[in-house]
């Protein structure tokens, strides 16, 4: 007898099937040339799978602390995984130039770009904290909570830093680049940012809230056009119970049925099941449940603390600042601030933090 209770693809070709054969789990990887380019990555998780060359000890990312970055705060990379950016108070996008995708202990700080020479300081920023690309390389979106806004930057060279055009706008944009939309109403303390493969969702996350005095909330903006900031309204909000929150990053998985928070005020990542793909008002279990039963209805927890899947993040310093998959999901790519590195963790499941290991 074979039951299959899983089929899934990642990593742009690779099917994977789980299934039951006499009692005992066998999980199946196949590459087919048919499942290339057949499905939707999130903005974060876009790209290709990270090979050996990823599992590396924690990875310096500010190799001058004069002219560097000491206060790293949100971290990306591009579609193909060779090239790094790392965003803070420096105001400056760090660019590195890997050697193989996600090789993080082979790169080199190759350009940066100085985001307060490119117009955003006339505007009240200087304090970005959260950067994301378009999956085509030629839109950088940046989230920054000293402005309450998310600034949108043409890139003219897709994937290049120092290609970010801050001044002249394009043919689809007014002359007034970068383009912007305030979050002010709805988020204080703004701290990282992700969209749906659409580019129709955008989720921004952060610890203030509208009154500066929320525990930690998840805005929801939908865009009439995708990828295109000015065109978004605020659609929905999710506020997080806990006391101590301090969410500092977001991210989804390829299928958009998990939602992943950093949060440098519990020292956690936590993972919320979402019955609906990304849409986080049917998140199952945040803060005191744990999925659902055989009946469709929501397990609470026996405490009153989060119960789902979450990874302690006290073996990096405890002050997680972003977190990044590669597509496979099965690693992990931590950005911590106090040690101002780069962290890497290899999951047995993919995108189940319970099964994560720290790569030390």
């Amino acid at each position: 007898s074979i039951a299959i209770p899983n089929m899934d693809w990642y990593a742009g070709n690779i099917l994977s099937v789980t299934g039951e054969y006499f009692g005992v789990e066998k999980t199946i990887e196949k590459e087919f040339e048919v499942f290339k380019n057949q499905g939707l990555n999130t903005s974060r998780t876009y790209g290709a799978g990270a090979g050996g060359c990823a599992l590396v000890t924690p990875v310096g990312v500010n190799s001058n602390p004069v002219t560097g970055e000491t206060n790293p705060h949100g971290i990306t990379f591009s579609k193909s995984g060779k090239k790094m950016y790392m965003i803070g108070n420096a105001d400056t996008l760090f660019e590195y130039n890997l050697v193989g995708a996600y090789c993080i202990a082979d790169r080199d700080t190759n350009q940066g770009f100085s985001i307060s020479e490119k117009n955003i300081s006339t505007t009240g920023s200087g304090n970005p904290t959260g950067i994301v690309f378009d999956p085509s390389g030629t839109k950088l979106f940046a989230v920054d909570k000293n402005s309450d806004k998310v600034y949108q930057y043409v890139v003219e060279v897709p994937w290049i830093a120092t290609a970010v055009n801050a001044t002249a706008g394009d043919s689809s944009h007014c002359n007034c680049n970068p383009i912007s939309f305030s979050i002010t109403d709805q988020e204080k303390i703004a701290e990282g940012i992700t969209f749906d493969p659409s580019g129709t969702k955008m989720f921004i996350v952060g610890s203030g809230g509208a009154t500066d005095n929320n525990k930690g909330e998840v805005n929801t903006y939908n865009l009439a056009v995708p990828y295109l900031v000015t065109s978004a309204t605020h659609a929905s909000v999710y506020t997080m119970s806990f006391t101590d929150a301090n969410p500092s990053g977001i991210t989804f998985s390829n299928s958009g049925t998990k939602m992943f928070i950093s949060d440098q005020g519990t020292d956690t990542i936590r993972a919320y099941d979402l019955q609906v793909p990304y849409i986080t008002s049917s998140n199952s279990t945040g803060d005191n449940t744990k999925g659902f039963d055989s009946d469709g209805d929501p397990v609470r927890c026996s405490s009153q603390g989060f119960c789902g899947d979450s990874l302690s993040m006290s073996a990096v310093g405890g002050s997680v600042r972003d977190l990044w998959f590669d597509a496979t999901g099965t690693k992990l790519f931590i950005l911590e601030q106090g040690a101002k590195d780069v962290t890497v963790y290899k999951l047995a499941v993919p995108f189940v933090l319970s099964s994560a290991t720290i790569v030390s």
